[in-house]
């Protein structure tokens, strides 16, 4: 895969890197698919707590980021500059991961105990939300350290989003419908209650995913190799914030993140609606659901990526990124508009 004297990475590596991304992805869609609803429907957490959760944590990781990568860009060791973190990172998220699916009970049942449930969840999902972010990082960051080639480089990051895309979308598929299959498999061989065995279940799956993902994850640490030789200049936070204040393209992107999460938490909360009044928490049902949701996310996904190259040369970057911002909430808000227009679920069988 070498062009000339510049040094590049091998199609081993390649494919061992593309394997990492969709590990990655794979721990992220616990989280990003299962844990609301896990939050809401089976600890029972109140859907505004869980929006307060959820809104504070995605305002901590915009401070949390900055923070994250100046560590990461600091860092120089005998293994590089990135890999350590790939090396290490894995194991914690996949132990953070499985505890945020760990539960005392459900709210509901006394003050303290409520006040305990809501504090465990907040501080996993913040906690997960770090340690996801010092993984994150270097893995998108190592691939300007593998390749002195810009062509292989955009072409390497352009298979990862691929792999990254089916990585998360198999786990966004299955994670809850295998979930609830596991609780309820659990409720009738231990003749447990039918809301442990759904707790059981969630954190079995949780269990599963998180493992393979971290398996799959940690790979990129020890199988790839850092050709290009980082700067020995290690600039401090405040150097950092002060270039990241004067670039004003960087605080219009930062921005525009910031103000563009709340369509994430649309997303969140998409998860719950699909499952529990859609799919009345029934394994078939909710797969059926995951299938044509993700499908069309899967099929919007790359359809997006092979029509932008096209529309780059003929629009503005900035009016493409504008216009398909906008138009990415619309989805995530039909969801919602189509279940008042025709509800159905438990929701609907509850109306007297």
């Amino acid at each position: 895969m070498q062009q000339g004297k510049l040094l590049t990475y091998t199609k081993s590596e390649r494919n061992v890197y593309l394997v990492s991304m969709a590990g990655q992805n794979i721990i992220y869609n616990i989280i990003g698919a299962a844990l609301a609803y896990y939050f809401q429907f089976v600890i029972l957490i109140p859907a505004l707590i869980v929006g307060v959760i959820m809104s504070v944590a995605r305002v901590w990781d915009a401070i949390n980021d900055f923070m994250m990568g100046t560590i990461v860009d600091k860092t120089r060791s005998k293994w590089g500059k990135c890999r350590p973190f790939l090396i290490y990172v894995p194991i914690p998220i996949m132990i953070i991961t499985i505890l945020a699916f760990t539960s005392f009970g459900f709210y509901g049942a006394s003050i303290g105990m409520n006040i305990l449930i809501v504090a465990w969840a907040s501080i996993m999902y913040i906690l997960w939300g770090m340690i996801y972010t010092v993984g994150d990082i270097p893995l998108w960051g190592v691939t300007a350290l593998m390749t002195e080639n810009s062509h292989d480089r955009n072409k390497l990051l352009s298979f990862a989003r691929i792999a990254g895309g089916v990585g998360g979308g198999v786990t966004m598929l299955a994670i809850i419908p295998l979930s609830l299959a596991f609780g309820e498999k659990l409720t009738s061989s231990l003749g447990i209650s039918a809301a442990n065995g759904e707790r059981w279940g969630f954190f079995l799956g949780a269990l599963l995913f998180a493992v393979i993902g971290s398996a799959l994850f940690q790979l990129c640490g020890f199988k790839i190799k850092e050709r290009v030789v980082s700067s020995e200049k290690k600039p401090s936070l405040k150097e950092n914030f002060i270039t990241m204040k004067n670039n004003k393209p960087f605080m219009q992107i930062m921005l525009s993140g910031i103000l563009g999460s709340p369509k994430m938490l649309i997303a969140l909360a998409a998860m719950p609606l699909i499952n529990y009044y859609f799919a009345t928490k029934d394994p078939i049902m909710s797969f059926v659901y995951m299938v044509v949701l993700g499908g069309g996310m899967f099929i919007g996904n790359f359809t997006g990526m092979g029509i932008a190259p096209a529309m780059m040369k003929k629009f503005k970057k900035k009016d493409i990124y504008n216009i398909s911002n906008l138009a990415s909430a619309l989805p995530f808000a039909a969801i919602f508009i189509i279940y008042l227009l025709t509800p159905r679920g438990l929701l609907a069988t509850s109306i007297p």
